[in-house]
């Protein structure tokens, strides 16, 4: 799956709480557009197992404009590696909007 998914699953699973996905967040699209923006409120907790990741600031802007509320995100990497260190700073990055946590 890529970021574009998380799309389809923010517009289409209004009451999703908890996610757990591994996806490809090598490549960011754009940010919604505000006139057809979607926000999905629910999720609080999204694992991203053992996602690629390239640029942690355009992916924390990515997901925080889908999942508001987000509270936690988790992934399989080791904080020692380089995908690791990059998903902690999604986590640190959107804690500033919604006090979320990373979990290796």
């Amino acid at each position: 799956m890529t970021l574009h998914g998380l799309r389809g699953l923010a517009k289409h699973c209004k009451a999703l709480e908890d996610l757990t996905v591994t996806f490809d967040a090598s490549t960011v699209p754009p940010l919604n557009h505000p006139e057809t923006r979607i926000s999905q409120t629910s999720l609080f907790r999204l694992h991203v197992g053992a996602g690629a990741i390239t640029d942690p600031t355009a992916v924390a802007r990515f997901i925080s404009d889908l999942f508001p509320n987000l509270a936690e995100i988790s992934t399989d990497w080791d904080g020692t590696t380089d995908l690791g260190k990059a998903w902690v700073q999604v986590g640190a990055m959107l804690s500033n909007v919604t006090s979320p946590s990373v979990h290796q």
